[in-house]
């Protein structure tokens, strides 16, 4: 699940950087972008209120966003999430399993509302299932930084990584010492 999450904010992070003629330029072919990135364009489109419908072959808002009478087929229940990617990968995990789902994004980042997914709430095992592996994804701690080794023989940073195969080999530059890691 973290997977998805860090290919949309990859995205958003490039998205963020570009101008809205070229944000828009992008939404003239969105349908020929990954999953992952049509969310992201999408959401960096509303974040800036620019219209999806400006842009020739995009869906326009009122197809789209549920506040203008989108509806899904059956009873409906909602998360609500504090963030947009939290909500994306929450969407793409749903449909996933074949649940149809409604990304809901505040207008601006001023709104006090949160984003949200709505989704048709049939066969509640597996919405459980789902929403505790996102909860669980959520916990993870993030990876750290590599750290670069030290000689263990004289203490010095200028080493060199031999081979990896079947563990790491690394040998110092100063003292010419060699070792293994696992």
């Amino acid at each position: 699940m973290p997977q998805f999450r860090n290919v949309f904010e990859r995205f958003s992070k490039i998205y963020a950087g570009l101008g809205d003629e070229q944000l828009l330029s992008l939404a003239n072919d969105l349908d020929q972008l990954e999953l992952d990135a049509q969310e992201a364009l999408q959401a960096e489109l509303l974040h800036r209120r620019l219209e999806l419908h400006s842009a020739v072959g995009a869906e326009t808002p009122e197809e789209t966003h549920p506040e203008h009478g989108e509806k899904l087929d059956g009873p409906e229940s909602e998360w609500v999430f504090e963030t947009t990617s939290q909500a994306l990968a929450a969407k793409s995990a749903l449909e996933s399993a074949g649940i149809r789902a409604i990304v809901n994004l505040p207008p601006s980042k001023f709104y006090a509302n949160s984003p949200s997914v709505t989704f048709v709430s049939n066969g509640t095992e597996k919405l459980r299932e789902i929403y505790e592996d996102l909860q669980a994804s959520d916990n993870e701690e993030p990876v750290g930084d590599f750290v670069f080794p030290t000689c263990p023989a004289c203490g010095r940073e200028d080493v060199l990584l031999t081979s990896v195969e079947p563990f790491n080999t690394w040998e110092c530059e100063s003292c010419s010492h060699t070792w293994q890691e696992s």
